[in-house]
């Protein structure tokens, strides 16, 4: 009797990723799906969650500062989750010079991720993306950026659209030669 033996091969990098992905936008949308229902619910439960107003600042700021700009928080987000105010926030940048300078290594990081999920969007076809891009920016400094304030709008994304993917380059190949000649 002749037996075959199957091995399945490991996903690749590839692969694991994606299927993260996929996991991660699916435990988001069941923690939304939880959230709603507990603000409809037992909306106590969510205020008595909410951090405290915090006003003591100590030597982990800035490091959680620099790691929430890592995962693409704006400024905006960072606040929020230190549960401070906006003029909490700026007294400790005029306070403590490390946390200044976090807070601007953090502003170049946000900018970094974002132009790269710009960059991967159009790379790969996704228009919604460079939307919601804009729309967070937009949430974040004001339609028309910081009113008079040039550090506030060196902030925003710039995008190099001169270098498109290969795979762009090889569809507009590809349309090229399909099109009929004069």
């Amino acid at each position: 009797m002749n037996t075959k033996t199957v091995t399945s091969a490991a996903p690749s990098k590839a692969e694991q990723l994606a299927n993260t992905k996929a996991e991660l936008k699916r435990v988001r949308a069941e923690l939304d799906a939880l959230k709603l229902r507990l603000a409809t619910e037992a909306p106590q439960v969510l205020e008595d969650s909410k951090p405290n107003l915090r006003t003591d600042y100590d030597e982990t700021c800035p490091q959680a500062v620099l790691a929430m700009a890592d995962l693409g928080l704006t400024e905006s987000e960072w606040i929020a989750e230190f549960g401070i105010t906006r003029a909490i926030f700026d007294a400790w940048k005029g306070r403590y010079p490390q946390f200044e300078q976090a807070v601007q290594v953090a502003r170049a990081r946000v900018k970094a991720y974002l132009n790269r999920m710009l960059r991967q969007s159009i790379e790969h076809g996704r228009a919604n993306v460079p939307t919601q891009v804009i729309q967070r920016l937009e949430r974040e400094h004001g339609s028309e950026g910081a009113a008079g304030d040039d550090e506030d709008a060196n902030r925003f994304v710039v995008l190099d659209l001169r270098m498109p993917c290969a795979e762009c380059l090889s569809r507009k190949t590809d349309t090229q030669s399909a099109a009929p000649s004069p």
